[in-house]
């Protein structure tokens, strides 16, 4: 049994970002895992990318005792850093703060490149009805990645009349935990593979079947 009375706390920028996060969370055997969402807590900072990258740790200081594990999220794109600066060194920084303060060998930072609309883009055929396209047509737009990927998933919606907005994320990834599961383990995006490896080395059902959990 885990000391804390929580496992997880997640540090997200925006809305969209912590819709993604519950709908993840609301199938964990689509990613092999044992955790429940309901006893996670998803904290959305007001100042979105730019504050999380810059005071996740004194936003998370209140978890450190509640929650076992910190999970802190955020966009390339309107963070304010430049690129000079790599996504790598960007998590790094962010890393060694909440180390400093109280988290080390329980967190993980994740910085999607250029932003979190990059894994809609991902060719599942499950998102297709939300988006009011076919699946012949969504997975030939998804053969060429645009470029920006949130400027063209807007121009789709518009195109549509759909109005984008969090419940159609939490929707999207629901769809695809539910419909096809594969994508989430084949999507070759590096922030999306570093936050699947990182739920499955903290509650991944192996892991815990060996501990007791």
């Amino acid at each position: 049994m885990s000391a804390f009375p929580k496992p997880l706390v997640v540090l997200v920028a925006d809305s969209n970002m912590k819709a993604f996060v519950e709908g993840l969370l609301q199938h964990p055997e689509a990613l092999g895992l044992r955790i429940s969402g309901e006893g996670v807590e998803i904290l959305v900072h007001p100042s979105r990318d730019p504050a999380v990258y810059r005071r996740a740790s004194e936003m998370l200081r209140p978890y450190l005792r509640s929650c076992q594990y910190a999970l802190v999220m955020l966009d390339r794109e309107g963070s304010g850093v430049n690129r000079r600066t790599s996504t790598q060194q960007m998590q790094e920084k962010v890393r060694k703060s909440l180390e400093r303060n109280g988290w080390k060998d329980r967190c993980e930072v994740i910085v999607v490149d250029p932003e979190l609309d990059v894994w809609v883009w991902n060719g599942s055929s499950a998102v297709a009805p939300l988006l009011r396209i076919s699946p012949e047509e969504w997975h030939g737009k998804c053969q060429q990645k645009p470029e920006d990927p949130k400027e063209s998933l807007e121009a789709l919606l518009k195109a549509r009349w759909i109005r984008r907005s969090s419940s159609l994320y939490k929707n999207m990834v629901i769809a695809i935990a539910e419909q096809d599961p594969r994508t989430l383990w084949e999507c070759a995006d590096p922030a999306f593979q570093r936050l699947r490896e990182t739920l499955r080395k903290w509650f991944g059902e192996k892991e815990l079947s060996e501990t007791g959990g």
